[in-house]
């Protein structure tokens, strides 16, 4: 079944330095799925994350960025004419598309931003689903060293 719902989600990335266009971590978050009039579900992903785009950094506020996660989700639903509350969990893939301005001055704005976009999440596992969530994304990448020093 498909769904519309939203996410809030918090991606913690290491910026490679040989391809500084891309950034690898992981995700955590909050969402919340409605469908048809008695499905009803939030659930929290925890996986691994994958972005790779046009960062902002110290000579640009504004940035776009495509998204590759997966892992495993748990949460609750209900389901059926009863409304019966279930707990439910398995696995999810989700893909998206972000504008993203950067936050702070221009030599933290590579490190910090906020983004805010739109995700295609499938849940597999209880009740599988589609979901098109508008995406909120706070995203931290660590600090690139640009010398040996530690």
């Amino acid at each position: 079944s498909a769904g519309v719902g939203g996410a809030l989600v918090l991606d913690l990335l290491h910026r490679l330095r040989a391809a500084p266009w891309l950034g690898l971590g992981g995700t955590v978050g909050i969402g919340v799925v409605g469908g048809e009039a008695d499905t009803t579900r939030v659930f929290v992903p925890v996986g691994a994350s994958v972005v790779a785009g046009l960062f902002p950094g110290a000579e640009r506020r504004f940035g776009v960025e495509g998204r590759l996660r997966g892992g495993g989700w748990f949460g609750a639903g209900a389901w059926g004419n009863a409304a019966r509350a279930d707990l439910g969990g398995g696995g999810f893939v989700s893909v998206g598309l972000h504008a993203s301005v950067g936050l702070g001055a221009p030599d933290i704005r590579d490190r910090l931003r906020l983004t805010l976009g739109l995700d295609v999440i499938r849940l597999f596992g209880s009740r599988p689903v589609t979901l098109y969530a508008p995406g909120l994304s706070l995203a931290w990448h660590s600090a690139t060293r640009t010398t040996g020093a530690p």
